[in-house]
């Protein structure tokens, strides 16, 4: 048997796997869907993990949400970019942080509307890891990303509790550049460059070096 006629095999076993009332079964076939990456990633393999985002079982949204984040653009289809978006509203922070991962991977294939409301919504998440995950991924999406929503909700996350949120909050509003230079944003840019933190202070200088001339009129 060919390496190729094997990998068909071993798949094809997968997705039998992936509709298994145990949902440990469920959630092994998602890894190891995962761990074969682009390799696996057929329009039925898709088919299945877009189903398995939405299984009533946590284990199995979050693991395929991280076999859809390794096989990456291959999987960048419109309906898992939508039940990706859909899952940034899951009850459980594994499968949120999961979700944005894998949009963030995506990169602009993702910078759909629907995406960047949901991330919007999401700067208020009660977690901070998972708000420091929405700001990576509003970064990658860039100036696609800059609505008037978003710049609202990092202008906040400029000023947030935690050190590592309001790093992200100024790498992504750097990312924007002059389409979030509004006079709010760069003044908490400003008071941001004497943060505790060194790295932010630095984070906040590099953002505001990228709105250009919009930055010393305020």
């Amino acid at each position: 048997m060919s390496d190729k006629a094997a990998t068909s095999e071993v798949i094809r076993a997968l997705l039998n796997a992936l509709g298994d009332e145990n949902e440990c079964v469920r959630c092994y076939a998602c890894l190891v869907l995962g761990k074969m990456g682009d390799k696996a990633a057929t329009s039925e393999v898709i088919r299945a993990l877009l189903n398995a985002l939405g299984d009533e079982n946590e284990c199995v949204r979050y693991c395929a949400c991280e076999a859809i984040w390794k096989m990456g653009d291959k999987a960048a289809t419109s309906e898992v970019i939508r039940a990706l978006s859909n899952a940034l509203g899951d009850e459980q922070v594994r499968v949120r942080m999961s979700a944005y991962r894998a949009l963030e991977k995506m990169g602009d294939k993702a910078a759909t509307s629907e995406v960047i409301r949901a991330l919007s919504n999401a700067l208020g998440d009660e977690n901070d890891h998972v708000r420091q995950r929405v700001c990576e991924a509003l970064g990658k999406m860039g100036d696609k990303a800059a609505t008037s929503e978003v710049i609202k909700g990092l202008l906040n996350a400029v000023d947030d509790e935690n050190d590592y949120v309001r790093e992200h909050a100024c790498e992504a509003l750097a990312k924007m550049g002059d389409k979030a230079a509004t006079s709010e944003v760069i003044r908490a840019l400003s008071n941001a460059l004497g943060d505790e933190q060194v790295r932010i202070g630095i984070s906040a200088c590099d953002a505001l070096a990228k709105m250009g001339d919009k930055a010393p009129n305020v």
